[in-house]
């Protein structure tokens, strides 16, 4: 049995991506960050989007908590 195409996606994404050009156009990618920013932190997507900001933020701190390169030097010149 066939069955009908009741959804087309690329078309769909296509048309998203030109509304979301004609919004963006001319803007320099300063504007275009704070814009697709804005967009987030008013969307349905708002909450997964800080989820994951506070979630990178723990594992820069993590990261970050040593900065000085100090107790690897010897290892860098010494590989053995």
């Amino acid at each position: 049995m066939a069955t009908t195409k009741d959804f087309d996606c690329i078309s769909f994404k296509r048309a998203a991506q030109e509304k979301i050009y004609e919004q963006i156009k001319g803007m320099t990618p300063a504007e275009e960050i704070a814009w697709f920013r804005q967009k987030v932190a008013l969307g349905p997507f708002r909450e997964l989007a800080d989820k994951l900001r506070s979630r990178q933020s723990a594992v820069s701190r993590v990261s970050h908590c040593s900065e000085s390169e100090e107790p690897y030097n010897d290892l860098k010149k010494n590989p053995s």
